[in-house]
């Protein structure tokens, strides 16, 4: 599974791929994503909803 992550990471658009590697990845808090990317802590945490939505969405389809 763990080699499964980078292929579908990719798949996400830029803007939620990008908030899901900082967070997620680099471990940077939502605030500091938030400072990073230049947009408020809402859109930041939306952004990570959606990305883990999607790949539950992606695994679940390879999964099948």
């Amino acid at each position: 599974e763990a080699e499964e992550l980078p292929a579908a990471l990719e798949g996400l658009s830029d803007k939620i791929r990008l908030a899901m590697v900082l967070h997620y990845v680099e471990g940077y808090p939502v605030g500091g994503v938030a400072k990073l990317l230049r947009i408020p802590a809402g859109t930041v945490k939306w952004r990570l909803s959606q990305g883990r939505k999607q790949l539950r969405e992606r695994m679940k389809e390879e999964g099948s």
